[in-house]
C-alpha cells in the first residue's frame, strides 16, 4: 500500500499482488476441466448408447429365428421390413437418450 499526496489530500494505493490474474487462471482451469468432464461423458454415454442399440438389435434377430432381417433387407430388397428396422432402431434409440439423458 502506497500513501500519495496530491495537494492537500492523501491517496491510498494498493498495489496488486497478482491475486486477480491468479484468479483468472483459476477459472480458466475450471472451465477445462468442466469442458473434459462433459467431452469424456459425451463419449462414454454415446458408446452406451450404441452399444445397448445394437444390442437390442440383436436381440430382435434372435427372438425371429423365422425371419431373418438383414437377408429380407439385403437379399430380397424388402422395403418394408427396411422401414421397420429403421423405425425400431430409432425408437430404442429415443428410449436409450431418455434413460441415458434423463
Amino acid at each position: 500500500m502506497q500513501i500519495i499526496q496530491d495537494g492537500d489530500c492523501f491517496h491510498f494505493q494498493i498495489k496488486s499482488l497478482g491475486l486477480h490474474q491468479d484468479q483468472a487462471d483459476i477459472n480458466k482451469l475450471k472451465k477445462n476441466r468442466i469442458m473434459q468432464q462433459y467431452i469424456i461423458s459425451s463419449l462414454v454415454y454415446s458408446g452406451l448408447g450404441i452399444f445397448i442399440l445394437l444390442l437390442a438389435f440383436v436381440l430382435i434377430e434372435l427372438l425371429t429365428p423365422k425371419h431373418n432381417l438383414r437377408k429380407e433387407i439385403m437379399e430380397n430388397k424388402n422395403i418394408a421390413v427396411a422401414i421397420f428396422a429403421g423405425f425400431f432402431m430409432i425408437a430404442i434409440a429415443i428410449i436409450i437418450a431418455s434413460a441415458i439423458h434423463g
